[in-house]
């Protein structure tokens, strides 16, 4: 995304993205083209839409009219299968019904119907509506959508609104230690952040490993609960290595804490250079928590059952 877009800009432009699609891909066929003519100019000028079109756009041949001609002898459209090609290909085609009215009529022809209300039906069907779903996805991982809650504080800027899926706490703990930390899973719960716990976000039967590593892709800071129990090794090793990788990966938007839980218990050696708290009570390890946290919460209000 443009790095000059406020936070209003973007959801002015989100906003009208919306509309565009819905006008394009939903209304009445009728004015289908007006619509069509509207949305691909919105896509062309506007300064976000266009951005996420361009890391696709060009990166395959498309020539409509063999598209189509193909299309209506195989009644198959011949998509790439690569997801950016075949967005490329989408595209191409929806711009060239724009700059001509009867093409999207004439390809959806091949897949039967008794008048053109049908075959443009198709065209939607076929090639509109998997291009205005997809391009939704992007839009909103460019524009890094946060919950509503926080893009309606008006007072944070947009760039420290961070994506729903960057903002987990990853608890790193031995098996014989998950009771001390499903206080903090439940503390952390309480207070509306969101901790990784492995008996919580890990689906029976799923791979481990690929479990954590996505858990850590998508968070903000791993605690490491240290105990006697607790050793580097295997998929605490693991763990270690990830988060070690995250923090060279996201620099200040991830933070490495460790608590120790016994005077006796030793720091990994390649966390030691991270934050490391003794801790002799819950209290003290939760304020060490929320003091490495890279994230904040947001301003005081009432809760919803009190606000009457």
């Amino acid at each position: 995304m443009p790095a000059t877009v406020t936070k209003e800009e973007v959801v002015r432009s989100l906003q009208s993205f919306k509309d565009a699609r819905e006008a394009f891909a939903s209304g009445g066929v009728e004015y289908f083209n007006y619509h069509l003519s509207r949305f691909v100019d919105f896509c062309e000028r506007d300064e976000i839409t266009s951005d996420v079109i361009s890391a696709f756009d060009g990166v395959c041949e498309v020539d409509s009219k063999e598209f189509a001609d193909e299309t209506r002898q195989t009644q198959r459209p011949p998509f790439p299968k690569d997801l950016d090609a075949e967005m490329c290909a989408r595209w191409t085609l929806i711009r060239a019904a724009a700059e001509d009215d009867d093409f999207a009529w004439r390809f959806g022809m091949a897949f039967g119907g008794n008048d053109i209300p049908d075959y443009t039906n198709h065209f939607r069907t076929l090639v509109v509506r998997p291009f205005v779903k997809e391009m939704s996805r992007r839009m909103g991982d460019a524009a890094k959508l946060a919950p509503p809650e926080a893009r309606d504080v008006q007072a944070v800027p947009y760039d420290r609104i961070p994506a729903e899926n960057e903002v987990k706490i990853f608890l790193s703990h031995k098996t014989v230690d998950k009771v001390i930390v499903e206080k903090y899973h439940r503390a952390l719960l309480e207070l509306g952040y969101s901790p990784w716990l492995d008996k919580e976000d890990m689906v029976a039967g799923s791979n481990v490993e690929r479990d954590i590593l996505q858990g850590f892709e998508e968070s903000c800071a791993a605690v490491f609960f240290v105990t006697k129990s607790f050793k580097d090794e295997k998929f605490l090793a693991t763990e270690v290595d990830y988060a070690v990788q995250q923090k060279r990966d996201k620099g200040d938007k991830f933070s490495i804490i460790t608590l120790l839980f016994d005077p006796d218990a030793e720091v990994p050696g390649v966390l030691r250079r991270f934050l490391w708290q003794h801790v002799s009570n819950d209290l003290d390890g939760l304020y060490e928590v929320l003091r490495g946290l890279p994230v904040e919460l947001g301003p005081v209000r009432w809760k919803a059952g009190v606000a009457k």
